[in-house]
């Protein structure tokens, strides 16, 4: 470990690993391998936990398909059926939290730069 930061979460981790069983701890440390390699990391990270149960948010196909979109020259409406068309009703939220992650995702928008005032 280089840093003292480090050091002090390894040891936390460590802690908490401790009371697992090591099939347990194998599948702890193998879970959170792959979604550090597959970048969910960040993306859990960036969020608070009431909104992680957003639809768009636990898609990261859905949530980059919408990113991808002009947020900002499209209607909430537009968007909802754009995602619906491409992923199926099933996977896209309802009109009410679709709504609810809307000023989310315009911060996350704005917050990448891909905005710019007309």
């Amino acid at each position: 470990m280089e840093t003292s930061k480090s050091q002090i979460a390894y040891e936390r981790i460590k802690d908490i690993l401790s009371t697992l069983s090591t099939f347990e701890i194998i599948g702890v440390v193998g879970a959170l391998n792959s979604s550090i390699s597959k970048g969910h990391w960040i993306k859990v990270t960036l969020f608070d936990k009431k909104k992680l149960g957003s639809k768009i948010l636990q898609n990261n196909e859905l949530h980059d398909f919408i990113l991808s979109m002009d947020l900002f020259q499209i209607t909430q409406k537009d968007v909802r059926l754009a995602c619906i068309k491409q992923f199926g009703v099933d996977k896209v939220p309802c009109r009410s939290s679709f709504s609810r992650a809307w000023k989310t995702l315009l911060l996350e928008k704005q917050s990448r730069g891909e905005h710019e005032e007309k």
